[in-house]
């Protein structure tokens, strides 16, 4: 097997793995504290999963390629495939779980991962190891959790004995994370502390600010990215959810960036990420919320506003302790711009004038919405009012397929009401990941970020794709579907609508303004990029950059400390 081939491999178990998870920690069935833990061994995951893919990069730096056998690989596929049967089978108790978890986590699998970066060259094969710490606190997770979660004593022994076993195999890892509180910088070999390096993420354009922020007594863990402020004062979303990264904060604040000088609006762009359950108790995310407030007092350059896993009220928490925020309730003077489907309101726009660059007509058109939430719902809604057909929603539990399309008022009622697509009394039930096999003519990403990625973009068959969420195609995916003529409108100018409402809002302006605003300047936006990308033959994204890259480049030139960038 060739390298490039081994390393699709290890990153598809990976990747599957990941997704058992984040499958756990959605279990409604589940207590908060153990769907928060499920979500925190996901988040190991993600990151894992990270370095494996990013190595893609640097195969030409490898020494001697790997050489792990077939037999090796099969009964690694085994243990993930039985894990994953397992781990999705309804009923299944948090016992069982932690069960195939000790498997997985006791497997081959790791062994795999120290195999394929001894393959590097020297030097970059110790940058590389510098994940290792990061297993070892992942094991330590899940052995901590068989002990606060289960009385099962077998269940135990199988944890101390998983234990056990790393400590012999990684003795200085396993020390490391011994000393320090699981989850915590671990020390690097030197006896200081490795540093997350923020400066990676530097360009000409930004990022101005990364901040992190712990406060122990509330639990806070977060991350603020202020990227660029020369329109203006950024304003950007906070993001709550067990795997959010600092990295992740990063580049939703660069397309928040882009975003805001592609609207014309007189602001910069950020983004914050707070590590927590989102459907954790109402009192504890307040307090949360309000430390997160309080944080950022002195940061006057950032203003926040609602994104996945926030809302209307954690904004008004915001406002009263600090007196700035976006999307407040209405009884405070805000514009509840989820409540009414502003994002959504911008994307059937931009949808109607993107449709006529494709050849799809948006009354009649099939639709296929990954993400049922806030964006995904409104967009539902504008577009069935426009005539088109929703025949495939998707969320975290599952997909509902219904060729003869969905009643999309009725399904927001039950979705309103806390159930999950999958309770839908009519349709077909598909897993989540369905929803990319999914023929159709308008194919809507409005969940997380990356669902549309090299190694399952084949699967879509669809005309046209317009993101509700941000980096939800990677760069990788867009360029292939460009390719096969699909047409992809840019996250930043398909999106746009909500944050040109908490603009309209921040300045004193009305709901009626603020969807005058998303309109106008959405259909015009959209229609510039296209227009550019058929006379040029550039992709839109590589328009659109260059369109909102012009704006903020020219209000650099009025900033004394960016006259470099002139």
């Amino acid at each position: 097997m060739t390298p490039r081939g081994l390393l699709e491999r290890l990153a598809d178990f990976e990747r599957r793995v990941l997704r058992a998870y984040l499958s756990l920690g959605d279990r409604a069935t589940f207590p908060a504290e153990v769907r928060f833990f499920w979500n925190c061994m996901a988040d190991d995951e993600r990151r894992h999963l990270a370095i494996l893919e990013r190595s893609a990069g640097l195969l030409d730096m490898m020494d001697i390629p790997p050489s792990i056998s077939t037999p090796t690989l099969a009964a690694v596929e085994t243990k993930v495939a039985a894990a994953e049967a397992a781990m999705t089978r309804v009923g299944l108790t948090n016992d069982e779980a932690l069960q195939q978890a000790l498997i997985l986590e006791g497997s081959e699998l790791n062994s795999l991962d120290d195999d394929w970066i001894r393959g590097f060259r020297p030097a970059l094969g110790a940058l590389l190891q510098a994940m290792m710490p990061e297993e070892a606190a992942h094991i330590r997770r899940l052995v901590k959790a068989v002990q606060a979660f289960s009385a099962d004593a077998a269940l135990q022994q199988q944890a101390a004995a998983l234990w056990s076993t790393y400590q012999q195999q990684h003795r200085h890892v396993a020390q490391t994370i011994d000393t320090h509180a699981t989850g915590a910088v671990a020390a690097s070999s030197a006896g200081g502390q490795t540093m997350d390096d923020g400066f990676r993420f530097a360009d000409s354009l930004g990022p101005n600010k990364i901040v992190h922020l712990h406060d122990a007594a509330s639990g806070l863990r977060a991350v603020v990215v202020i990227d660029n402020v020369a329109c203006g004062p950024a304003i950007g979303g906070i993001r709550m959810a067990p795997d959010v990264t600092a990295e992740e904060a990063f580049r939703l604040a660069r397309a928040m960036t882009f975003k805001n000088a592609a609207a014309g609006l007189p602001h910069g762009g950020g983004k914050s990420v707070i590590v927590g359950d989102p459907k954790m108790p109402l009192a504890q995310k307040e307090h949360v919320i309000r430390a997160f407030a309080c944080a950022i007092r002195d940061l006057t350059d950032y203003i926040p506003g609602p994104d996945m896993g926030t809302d209307e009220r954690c904004m008004g928490w915001i406002q009263d302790e600090i007196g700035r925020a976006v999307g407040l309730p209405p009884a405070i003077g805000g514009i509840p711009l989820d409540e009414i489907g502003a994002t959504g309101f911008g994307l059937s726009h931009c949808i109607a004038v993107a449709a006529t660059f494709c050849e799809v007509d948006v009354k009649g058109a099939r639709v296929v919405v990954q993400g049922f939430g806030a964006v995904g719902k409104h967009a539902a809604r504008f577009l069935s009012a426009q005539g088109a057909v929703v025949i495939g929603v998707a969320d975290s539990q599952g997909t509902l397929f219904d060729p003869k399309g969905i009643d999309v008022a009725r399904l927001i009622a039950h979705k309103n009401a806390g159930h999950s697509v999958l309770d839908y009394p009519d349709g077909e039930k598909l897993a989540s990941d369905a929803a990319l096999d999914l023929e159709c003519d308008v194919w809507i990403p409005a969940a997380r970020p990356d669902v549309i990625r090299r190694e399952n973009v084949s699967r879509l068959k669809t005309k046209l794709v317009v993101p509700g969420a941000n980096i939800a195609v990677t760069a990788e995916a867009e360029q292939l579907l460009h390719d096969r003529h699909v047409l992809v409108v840019p996250d930043f100018i398909a999106n746009a609508g909500g944050v040109m409402c908490a603009a309209v809002e921040y300045h004193g302006g009305t709901q009626a303004l603020a969807f005058q605003t998303i309109e106008e300047k959405i259909r015009t936006n959209t229609t510039l990029v296209l227009e550019e990308t058929r006379q040029t033959g550039t992709t839109p994204r590589q328009a659109a950059v260059s369109f909102a890259e012009r704006r903020i480049r020219d209000a650099m030139t009025y900033r004394r400390w960016s006259a470099s960038n002139r």
